[in-house]
């Protein structure tokens, strides 16, 4: 705004001097005054415009980051209401299971292949017992770590 203001002076001033000077030279400063405020002007759109995008990316980060936090946050309840075989609620939980591994593989992969690669590679890790169960808490704790 302040390089608009001395602009503005600068053309005044032009227009005050361009009684006694020359056409040619006035034709020139003119020219030149112009020049200079389309490129002021050029830079402020600029930065408005840098900002405005800053802006829609910021907020576009912060709701994957609350949704991918949501998603931890279901799949943190779900780990820590883990039974074991033979348990009357295993199937159920088992369904839990299976629903929040499918629905944050479509959440990661709304993202980029690269974020659905990465959940898969981790939730596919984690370890079955012999005996059908989940593995130790401390074997999978990772995974749904916050």
């Amino acid at each position: 705004m302040i390089y608009l203001g001395v602009v503005a002076v600068s053309i005044l001033d032009s227009l005050r001097r361009m009684r006694g000077d020359s056409a040619a030279y006035s034709i020139s400063m003119w020219v030149m005054e112009f020049l200079v405020l389309a490129l002021i002007a050029y830079e402020v759109y600029a930065g408005i415009r840098e900002r405005r995008e800053s802006h829609k990316r910021q907020r576009i980060v912060d709701e994957r980051v609350r949704a991918v936090r949501e998603a931890i946050s279901k799949g943190q309840k779900i780990h820590s209401s883990a039974v074991t075989i033979g348990h009357t609620e295993t199937a159920a939980w088992h369904q839990r299971a299976i629903k929040w591994t499918a629905d944050t593989q479509g959440l990661t992969a709304s993202y980029s292949a690269q974020a659905e690669a990465s959940f898969l590679d981790v939730s596919e890790a984690l370890p079955i017992n012999a005996y059908g169960s989940i593995g130790d808490p401390q074997e999978y704790s990772h995974l749904l770590a916050s």
